[in-house]
């Protein structure tokens, strides 16, 4: 998955929350790459982040914006923020994909 954009456009930085959210996706992002570099096993971790990223950057609606960035803003640490996105991850993209079974 491609690494997220350096920053959020500027219509969504005019919200502190959302601000915030982004950068403490990138914040992490950030690390899981350093440590996957220095040959640390980071699992999906990266993946997961990236899709809460994501989301706050291409959600459909503004409701669902403030959802997401609530989510994010309310998590104790960053190993429940990669929970929401190993959350994502397992209930909405991976029943998406399609076995290549004949």
């Amino acid at each position: 998955m491609t690494a997220l954009p350096p920053s959020i456009p500027a219509q969504l930085q005019r919200n502190p929350k959302v601000a915030t959210a982004y950068s403490r996706c990138l914040g992490i992002e950030n690390s899981l790459q350093h440590a996957a570099n220095s040959g640390k096993s980071i699992g999906k971790d990266l993946i997961y982040v990236r899709i809460v990223g994501y989301l706050i950057y291409f959600v459909p609606s503004e409701e669902g914006r403030e959802n997401i960035v609530s989510e994010i803003n309310s998590c104790q640490g960053d190993s429940e923020l990669i929970g929401i996105g190993q959350m994502y991850y397992d209930h909405y993209i991976r029943p998406c994909k399609f076995n290549n079974a004949p």
